[in-house]
Order: C-alpha cells, then sequence, then structure tokens
C-alpha cells in the first residue's frame, strides 16, 4: 500500500477492526503494516496534559529505524485514551502509516468513532438567494467572486433546497453555466462524500471541467456542501426544491461562531525571538510577506507559549531588518476581540513604518491570539517574545534626531506614495551624514541607530570596513559590494576593472586605493591556471587508473566546445572527478579529430594512454567512432551514456506519435502564455489562493531534456483547474475566446496518462544523472525492469497506448547487446553486475551466459594473481568497493520508484 496516493485532510483517529489503536512510537519492521516502509513515531506520545505536539514521522529500511526521512506530523492525547494525528502524505511511494492496539492501549475495546471536528450538518451557512433558482434565466451572475469557506446549505425564499443532480439547462439560475454535481446524492449512512461540478455549455451538460466539492446528506432530509470557487466566471451553483426534498420545510438558519482561542493555527519559528539578530553579511533576513496569512495564529518560541511584543523592539531584532510590534497594549480576557496598530522600527523612531491594524484576544490561560495579515513592507516580521505583557495602551513619543538630519514625519495618516517619498528623502540625508566630511569647520553628528555586533561587518579584500551602519538599508556601497566582490567567482570579464562606475565604487569604499590594471588580474588568471594545472598533474600520478568522460556541446553564441572530465578512486576510497578541459574547436568535429583530441588532453596532463581504462560518450555518430579508434589504439573500453540514450528513447517516442506531439505542443504555448503575461500570471496566483492551491509557477520544458517535458506536464495537472479559471477570466481572455489557450478535454486525458506512462523513465533519468555511486552495475537489471513497467501500465487512450509499444521496441533496439557476453570481448556491464553483490546472480540472464561471465571473471582473477604489480587485482577490488558503496543509492532508488530492482538472494 502507499499513502501518498491519499488526500489527506485534518485530523485522524485510528482502528483496527473497531479497536482503538495509534501510530507505533518504536521502530517497525520492514514490510510491515501492509507496505515496504512502515511508518511510526519518533520521540513518543503526548499526555492530556501536553497539548498538541510534534512528532517527527520515520520509515525503517536497510536495519536503519529512520532510514527515510523525517518530516512532522501534529498529535494531541484526548480524555478517553486515545489519540488523534493530523495526517499529512509521505515524502516516499511505497510507504504507509503503521497502527498498533499495544503498548499504549493495551485493552481490546470497542469504540465508537468520536467526530473530532464540527458536524457540518450543525454547523454550515444559509445560502438563500432565490436567483439560483432552477426557473430563474439568466442574470449574469458570477460565483468566482465570493470568497467560499466551509459547509453551507441552500434555501429558496425560506424553503430547503439542494443542488440540482441532473443536468441544467444553460442561462439558467441567474447566471451563464448552470453549475449541478455528477453522481447523485449520498444517504445519511454514506458520511461525507465528493461529487464532480459540471457547468453545461454548448449543449454539452459538462462542457464546464469536472471539479469536486464534498457533500453530505444529514438527519432531517437535507444537505450540506462545502462549495468552492467555479473555475469558470459567469457560472453559479444552482438550486432545486424538488426530486430530493418535496415538503417546504422552513428552517431558522444556525449561526456559526468559532472562538480562535481554541482554533489557531501554531506559529512556533525561534528565529522570531527578540534576541535573534539579523546577520546583514549573509543577506538572510526573514519578510512576511511571502507568507499567505490566513486566520489566528498563537506564538510559541521552542514550544514556549509566546505573544507580539506591546514594546518598542530595535531594528534587526528578530532575524529580519524591520521588527514589528503591537501598538496599544494587550487585551484582558473580558475585552474580547480588539484592534491594535502595528508599528516598525526605524531612523530611531519606533513607529516610522506604518501602522495597520490586526485583531487581538487575551484567552482562558494566560495566552493571546492574533490575526494577522501581510506587512506592507518587505523586509519585516513579526516578533515574538516570552517576557512580561503590558495591559495599558502605549504612547509612542518620537525620538529628536541628530542635527544634520531628517525628523522623520508620523506617517500613520499619509498615503503610500508619501510614505514612500519621506522614505526616500529621509535614506537620502541619511547617507549624505554617512559619507566622509571633508569640511573639517562643519561637524555633523551621526544618528543613532542600533549597535550591531562585529560578527556582522565585512572586510573587503582590499581592507576597507564595510558595516551595516555605514550605508542605511545597504541601499548603497555595501549592496553593490556584497553583489560583485562575494560573487568572485561569477565569470565577470576583467574588464570590467576599467568601467567607470566599478572604479567610482571603489574609489567611494577608498579613495587613496589604486585599482590594478586589466593586465594585471589577467596574468594573475593565467598563474592561477598554471598552479592549479601541476596540482591536478600531481594528483593523477598517484592513481592507479582512470576513466573519461566527453562530450561536445554548443554554446548560446554557437561556439563548439569539447569537455572532458576524469574520473577515479582517491587515497580515502571515494569517487573523484577533475573537469580536465573545455576545449573550443575550430576544426570539422570528424571521428579522427575527436580522437586525437583525446589524446591530446591525456598528454597534457600527463596521463599514461595505458592508464585510461574506458571513456563514457554520448550517441552521436562522430564520438561513437572517435571510441572505436581509441578501443583499437589503446585499448580503451566504449562505454555509451545511458542517460543520453534513455533521452534519446523518450524524444523520439513523443516525436513520433503525431497526437501526443500535438498535445505536448499545445501544453507549451499555454505555459508560455502563462510566462509571457503578466496579467494571466498574477490572476493565477489568486486562482491558486482561492482553491487552496499550492502557488507553484508552471513550468516551461527544454527541447533538449525530455524530463523537463515531464515536469511541464506534471506541474500543470497538478495546477488544472487554477489555470483554467485564469484563463475563463475575462482580463486575462476576451470574452468567447477561453479555449484559445486551454487545452481539449481528450488532451487533458493524454496528459494524464503520458505523465503516469512515463513516470518510471523520470526516475531511472534521476538514478541514471548520479555522481556520487556507481550506475553501471544496475544497468542490465534496470533495463529490463523498465520495459517491463511500461508494457504493465493500462491506459484507455491509443496514443499513450502506441506510446507504450514505441516506447518499449526502442529499449530493446537501442540496448540490444547490452546482455550478451563474449569471452573474446568481455562486456563491462555485465562484469560490473557480476561484482555487484545486489547482482552476482545476474537473474536476468540465461544460465549459459551466466556461466560464460562467472568463469571470464575467474580467468582474470587467475591472470591477476600471476601479475608481480597485481595492478589488475587493485583495481578489480577498486571496482568492487565502488559497487558496493552504491547499495544504499541503489536502495533509495528501487523504493523510489517503481523498477523492482531486486536483489539476489
Amino acid at each position: 500500500m502507499c499513502d501518498t496516493s491519499v488526500s489527506w485532510r485534518g485530523w485522524y483517529r485510528l482502528f483496527i477492526n473497531g479497536m482503538n489503536a495509534h501510530i507505533p512510537d518504536t521502530c517497525v519492521a520492514q514490510y510491515r503494516c501492509g507496505t515496504y516502509v512502515p511508518l511510526w513515531i519518533r520521540g513518543g506520545h503526548p499526555t492530556v496534559t501536553d497539548g498538541v505536539v510534534t512528532r517527527d514521522v520515520c520509515g525503517n529500511w536497510v536495519n536503519y529505524c529512520c532510514f527515510f526521512g523525517s518530516f512532522p506530523i501534529k498529535v494531541k492525547a484526548c480524555p478517553g485514551n486515545y489519540y488523534v494525528y493530523e495526517l499529512v502524505s509521505p515524502t516516499l511511494c511505497n510507504s504507509a502509516y503503521c497502527a498498533d492496539t499495544g503498548s499504549i492501549n493495551t485493552s481490546p475495546t470497542t469504540v465508537t468513532p468520536v467526530t473530532i471536528s464540527p458536524d457540518p450538518c450543525y454547523t454550515y451557512t444559509v445560502l438563500d438567494n432565490p436567483w439560483r433558482s432552477i426557473n430563474n434565466g439568466y442574470n449574469s451572475i458570477c460565483d468566482t467572486s465570493v470568497s467560499w469557506r466551509g459547509w453551507y446549505r441552500l434555501f429558496i425564499n425560506g424553503l430547503s433546497a439542494h443542488i440540482p443532480d441532473t443536468c441544467v439547462t444553460q442561462s439558467r439560475c441567474g447566471t451563464y453555466y448552470p453549475l449541478w454535481i455528477r453522481g447523485g446524492h449520498p444517504t445519511v449512512t454514506d458520511g461525507v462524500v465528493t461529487r464532480d461540478v459540471c457547468g453545461n455549455a454548448a449543449s454539452y451538460c459538462c462542457y464546464f471541467g469536472s471539479f469536486p466539492i464534498r457533500v453530505k446528506a444529514c438527519p432531517g432530509n437535507y444537505y450540506v456542501y462545502e462549495l468552492v470557487s467555479p473555475t469558470v466566471c459567469y457560472s453559479a451553483y444552482c438550486a432545486d426544491t424538488g426530486s430530493i426534498n418535496t415538503s417546504p420545510t422552513t428552517v431558522t438558519p444556525v449561526t456559526i461562531s468559532t472562538d480562535p482561542c481554541y482554533n489557531y493555527t501554531v506559529l512556533n519559528d525561534t528565529w522570531r525571538s527578540i534576541n535573534n539578530t539579523y546577520s546583514l553579511h549573509y543577506n538572510n533576513y526573514m519578510c512576511d510577506t511571502s507568507v499567505s496569512w490566513r486566520g489566528w495564529y498563537r506564538l510559541f518560541i521552542n514550544n514556549a507559549s509566546a505573544h507580539i511584543p506591546d514594546t518598542c523592539v530595535v531594528q534587526y531584532s528578530c532575524g529580519t531588518v524591520i521588527a514589528l510590534w503591537i501598538r496599544g497594549g494587550h487585551p484582558t480576557v473580558t475585552d474580547g476581540v480588539v484592534t491594535r496598530d502595528v508599528c516598525g522600527y526605524a531612523g530611531s523612531y519606533c513607529c516610522y513604518y506604518g501602522s495597520y491594524p490586526i485583531k487581538v484576544k487575551a484567552c482562558p490561560g494566560n495566552y493571546y491570539v492574533y490575526e494577522l495579515v501581510s506587512p506592507t513592507l518587505c523586509s519585516s516580521a513579526y516578533c515574538a517574545d516570552t517576557g512580561s505583557i503590558n495591559t495599558s495602551p502605549t504612547t509612542v513619543s518620537p525620538v529628536t534626531i541628530s542635527p544634520g538630519s531628517v525628523t522623520p514625519v508620523n506617517k500613520l495618516n499619509k498615503g503610500r506614495d508619501e510614505q514612500k517619498s519621506d522614505a526616500k528623502d529621509f535614506e537620502e540625508n541619511v547617507y549624505e551624514n554617512d559619507t566622509p566630511n571633508t569640511d573639517k569647520s562643519t561637524k555633523v553628528k551621526p544618528i543613532n541607530r542600533p549597535e550591531v555586533p562585529k560578527s556582522q561587518h565585512f572586510t573587503t579584500e582590499y581592507g576597507q570596513l564595510c558595516s551595516p551602519s555605514s550605508v542605511m538599508h545597504c541601499s548603497r556601497g555595501c549592496s553593490f559590494y556584497r553583489e560583485h566582490f562575494e560573487h568572485a567567482r561569477d565569470r565577470y570579464e576583467a574588464t570590467m576593472v576599467e568601467d567607470k562606475g566599478f572604479r567610482d565604487m571603489i574609489s567611494t569604499f577608498n579613495p587613496k586605493y589604486n585599482m590594478p590594471s586589466r593586465t594585471y588580474f589577467t596574468q594573475l588568471m593565467e598563474k592561477k591556471h598554471r598552479d592549479i594545472t601541476e596540482k591536478l598533474k600531481a594528483v593523477l600520478k598517484q592513481t592507479e587508473c582512470v576513466a573519461l568522460t566527453t562530450g561536445i556541446w554548443t554554446s548560446v553564441a554557437t561556439e563548439a566546445y569539447l569537455g572532458v572530465t576524469c574520473h577515479f578512486l582517491g587515497e580515502d576510497w571515494e569517487m573523484k572527478s577533475l573537469s580536465l578541459t573545455t576545449m573550443p574547436l575550430e576544426e570539422r568535429h570528424t571521428a579522427a579529430n575527436i580522437a586525437d583530441w583525446l589524446e591530446e588532453t591525456t598528454a597534457k596532463f600527463e596521463i599514461p594512454l595505458e592508464k585510461v581504462k574506458a571513456v563514457v560518450h554520448d550517441n552521436g555518430a562522430n564520438v561513437v567512432v572517435a571510441a572505436r579508434i581509441l578501443r583499437e589504439r589503446h585499448g580503451w573500453a566504449s562505454v555509451r551514456c545511458a542517460g543520453h540514450t534513455l533521452n534519446l528513447v523518450v524524444q523520439s517516442t513523443l516525436k513520433n506519435n503525431k497526437t501526443i506531439a500535438s498535445c505536448v505542443g499545445s501544453t507549451r504555448c499555454l505555459v508560455e502564455h502563462f510566462k509571457k503575461s503578466e496579467v494571466a500570471c498574477t490572476k493565477l496566483k489568486e486562482k491558486q489562493q482561492q482553491m487552496g492551491k499550492p502557488p507553484h509557477m508552471l513550468i516551461q520544458d527544454v527541447s533538449t531534456r525530455w524530463n523537463s517535458t515531464y515536469h511541464m506536464l506534471s506541474r500543470l495537472l497538478e495546477q488544472r483547474w487554477p489555470v483554467t479559471a485564469a484563463l475563463s477570466d475575462p482580463a486575462v481572455n476576451p470574452r468567447g475566446k477561453h479555449h484559445y489557450h486551454d487545452l481539449k478535454p481528450e488532451q487533458w486525458h493524454i496528459s494524464e496518462e503520458l505523465t503516469q506512462v512515463i513516470g518510471p523513465f523520470e526516475g531511472a533519468t534521476e538514478f541514471l544523472s548520479g555522481e556520487q555511486y556507481v550506475t553501471l552495475s544496475a544497468l542490465p537489471q534496470l533495463v529490463q525492469n523498465l520495459k517491463k513497467c511500461t508494457l504493465t501500465a493500462e491506459p484507455e487512450t491509443a496514443p499513450v497506448k502506441a506510446f507504450q509499444a514505441s516506447a518499449a521496441e526502442q529499449i530493446t533496439e537501442r540496448w540490444q547487446g547490452l546482455h550478451e557476453f563474449l569471452p573474446d570481448a568481455p562486456n563491462p556491464v555485465l562484469l560490473a553486475a557480476a561484482l555487484d553483490p545486489r547482482f552476482r546472480k545476474l537473474k536476468f540472464l540465461p544460465a549459459e551466459e551466466v556461466l560464460k561471465v562467472q568463469t571470464s571473471i575467474q580467468s582474470m582473477a587467475l591472470a591477476a594473481r600471476k601479475d608481480s604489480k597485481q595492478t589488475h587485482v587493485m583495481a578489480l577490488f577498486h571496482y568492487q568497493y565502488q559497487l558496493n558503496s552504491t547499495r544504499l543509492a541503489s536502495a533509495r532508488f528501487s523504493l523510489r520508484f517503481p523498477l523492482q530492482i531486486v536483489p539476489s538472494q
């Protein structure tokens, strides 16, 4: 079983055959709980008095109880000796939460499940809009403008109603596209069910999408619905009093009032402490404008109850630049919900930055909850404090600034433009006061700012000190310094030192510094290159044998380069890789020239030709022939890059299937539309927030990397309904042109099935792209299982079925010699697999082929034993060690992706 396919929402209580159970808090053996990786919680269960706590989730694998990850879930102990869990989707497939009746609950007591959250049958919002009746005509009503939250019960003029579960004629229910639910209504015993919503258009009852809402049948013959915003404008939910509810029952609406003291989100960020200081040097300040604030919050610091300070907090505290506090003091329990202004310290004035209101409430138990909103300024964040609380209103007195600077203005009643203007004027004057004073007759008093620890100062390469207090908000010199000097490895041209702007900046830092010429820096780089080359030669001389990886690529400026990388085992038995050259190619890329260039590279670094054992390359015809020439000259093994071969398999199959190629092309155009249109991108973010979808950007694919196409399709399917809703907005597309960019229903279906089929290819590509472990030995088993996995999928659409067959055929064709072994020319892939403990029995080969491989290895070992230098034995041991070191990496891979690489027993 796999819990990643479950849509986890809210809190859960566990039972086994009606018996009260809990998630184990001790290690669970592998292959238990109906899955590969059984999940348990680390840290023990809480007590009733502990309230809600957070616990890590562990998965047992390869004899390590917490081998797979550690991600938190919330746990609470309840009166009656049971526990509830706020479960989330595991990070790994083939894993599932375990349940146990022992340890904590030892008596097999049959317990009636308790409803933890309020029953929506008695906690709903009344929706009594007569225009929603199916008998009402078109009136341009649109439900996308409604902020839907929670459960609703429908009425028409006081009569109990329901959403129709049969097709509704277009231009009814006061809108253009009337919405109805597909699948019928549930019964009381069904509980909460999910139903798709359809919109009638163009004589097709479900022309507009199908997005889910939750429905429940309640005692008393009525229904409640958890409504969400429709994906298409000019659409609205219909209401009907017939069919299901025939009696005109008048119902008194139920008023819902949720106390925020018991319905809040925990905010437990240690960095919010007023004792935490913002580090300017590392540019790691926090910013609360990026948080999607919704509802009420309670603050904690290391699980200790905290509150937002109600007295001034100095700048650069709470892990940010502008530390936010509330003005007016905290309320008491009897005050109920009150409103308080939020202030941010800057320029020696405690409320320099704005004052916007948030709601605050004091709760029984001596704690506070806050309805937080996004700050108006980035580089600002809410503070947290565990100290004393001020319940009396706070008066803020403006601080007098020293002469020579600008006195801040109280900006509470000013507009945003005026506030920005004041901030700019203030910053410019502060910067002027920080400029070295050349007029000795005039003395300028510096502004009093919060002291910044010396650890936050940073020194330039030339000894000039630059501190946070020297430049306001790092808006000038320091920020420019960080962008250009701290990233000195970013390949800036040497001519930069001759640019006037750069020389002026250095002169501002240190007027006495004499900037060296471009020639000086060029000579410095050339000397560095010579030194590194000599170091590489010294390292390579100590190696027993090496392998080369090579490839030709073209830059954006259409200039060709040959890259060569060297791989070997170091003294610490770790895999090492050195980039030897990126050689510009001015001659034709013939096979003979490529072979000569590789020989020149080995000669440049003084690598003996007999020390090179293999060269890994792509499938280009010229490179393949070049590798064959080198094999004939020096005996280098030719190994084609499996990742590149896999890329060719998928790319050619995608292009040869015209229907799929058209679908992918349409998807690419759709994503490109959102990438280029700022209006569409903004509208997509709004729809994501309304529908509760993650705010992920769409991904544009790259033609040279097939797996980018997979990521593009996967992300688009994740964001399908927000994308469709954004495209239906008249601001994004003119009315009547909704489907100009959107995919057709059959294309959405093809995309879903295609993503499932090529998923294993993505897993194989990621595994083959690893650099810290050997992949050669796993290749035969991987190819066999990849072909099997491709053929076992059961798509419904003909294009995807054709893709399956073509992909399997391509795999067979491109790896046709993979499982062949000739004693005169041993296959290095099969030798590697035979030396790997996971595949040593070679179950993917016929018995006679297995005997050939094992006999060849024994012969190699006997020949090496006679060699006094034992060079081959060392190479063999090195190779075997590399393979052994990859067991954990391969174990992760085989679980993560459904290719079922099973070790030999």
